[in-house]
């Protein structure tokens, strides 16, 4: 979105440029030759940029994203998801939550998988009250501890 910001920000400007360039020159014997430049200049910024060839001047570009960063951003959204998930179950029926780990990957068709899930809870005489509502929540096999 800030990149979005920049480009109709740079557009202004260079709107507003070619604007003082046309009230200076407007009475100068190469005024049509001027406003066709200036509007082929302003027409060019606006276009140019959403192509990402970068101009000179600080223009728009693409954020361009390679496949392991999406993925990464990708499984660490899901994973904060489900660590999430876990807390509120627990609490919701009063378990403490002293920590939790877990190994996951993006597998090949792109789902989240989850490897491996361990949450440690303060009282062991829940355990398996614990395992339950998270394998039937999630639908994840879970290490408590």
């Amino acid at each position: 979105m800030e990149s979005f910001k920049a480009w109709i920000l740079s557009i202004c400007g260079a709107t507003l440029v070619t604007s003082l360039c046309k009230v200076i020159l407007s009475n100068s014997k190469i005024q049509k030759m001027t406003n066709v430049f200036l509007s082929i200049f302003v027409l060019l910024y606006t276009i140019l940029p959403i192509k990402n060839i970068n101009l000179s001047f600080n223009s728009f570009q693409n954020e361009i994203i390679d496949e392991d960063s999406y993925d990464l951003y990708y499984q660490e959204g899901y994973k904060t998801i489900v660590l999430e998930s876990i807390k509120n179950i627990c609490e919701k029926h009063e378990i403490n939550v002293i920590s939790i780990e877990m190994d996951s990957y993006i597998d090949d068709e792109n789902n989240f998988v989850v490897d491996n899930l361990v949450v440690d809870i303060e009282d062991d005489s829940r355990i398996n009250e614990a395992i339950d509502l998270i394998k039937n929540s999630l639908k994840y096999e879970v290490n408590v501890i």
